[in-house]
């Protein structure tokens, strides 16, 4: 026998207890399915906070600073694409701030005040909730209204302005900003599971939540 296959069979006899990990479970009692449902709404919330400053102070950051750019440069091309990317960022804060997800005000309606779970049912209604509002907002319905925005600024350079490449430009940075806005969206809640880990004749119940939102990603597994 080789060394690797007697470290290969030795990491089998270890690992066999575990066999069953990672498979779904359901709560052990109420109370728990409450306090967990209770800390992922919470995070979301967080997240859902810390997701809307970012966004909102980078697209007024942009405007402002396209807009002084605007006006005080002397090239006509400079001051032209300026003004279209200024105008692009204002409608996309405009979008954060009137359109942001929903997890911090679901969190407010729940949350008891007194770090208690909240009401199991109604835990389990906003998860439902929040999930389906995760995946729309993840869909390439959400995506339809800045590629409009971004065509018509990257048509008003290129075609307009006679500036083809320029144009691309405009509008490939710009739809990659979009995607990097909706993909740190927060999604706890359909990313939430319930998980079981075996050994032997125990079993261990826990969740795993991963994020990424701007300047922080992180992975957080729970035990009750």
């Amino acid at each position: 026998m080789t060394r690797a296959s007697f470290y290969g069979l030795m990491a089998l006899v270890t690992l066999w207890p575990l066999w069953g990990h990672g498979q779904p479970t359901p709560w052990e009692n109420e109370a728990q399915e409450a306090a967990m449902l209770g800390e992922t709404l919470a995070e979301g919330a967080q997240h859902q906070r810390y997701w809307r400053t970012f966004w909102l102070a980078g697209y007024a950051t942009g405007t402002a600073v396209y807009l002084v750019q605007a006006d005080r440069t002397d090239n006509r091309e400079t001051r032209y694409d300026a003004h279209v990317t200024a105008i692009k960022s204002a409608l996309a804060f405009g979008d954060v701030l009137l359109s942001p997800p929903s997890h911090a005000r679901r969190w407010r309606q729940l949350d008891p005040g007194d770090g208690s779970a909240p009401d199991l049912q109604a835990a389990r209604a906003a998860m439902a909730d929040l999930e389906i509002e995760e995946m729309r907002r993840q869909g390439w319905r959400a995506r339809v209204a800045p590629l409009l925005v971004n065509a018509a600024g990257g048509l008003a350079i290129g075609v307009s302005d006679d500036r083809p490449r320029d144009g691309w430009l405009n509008f490939a940075s710009g739809m990659l900003v979009t995607e990097a806005r909706i993909r740190t969206e927060p999604r706890q809640a359909s990313r939430f599971q319930a998980r079981a880990l075996r050994i032997g004749d125990q079993q261990i119940s826990y969740t795993t939540d991963w994020w990424l939102m701007p300047g922080q990603a992180g992975l957080l597994v729970r035990f009750p």
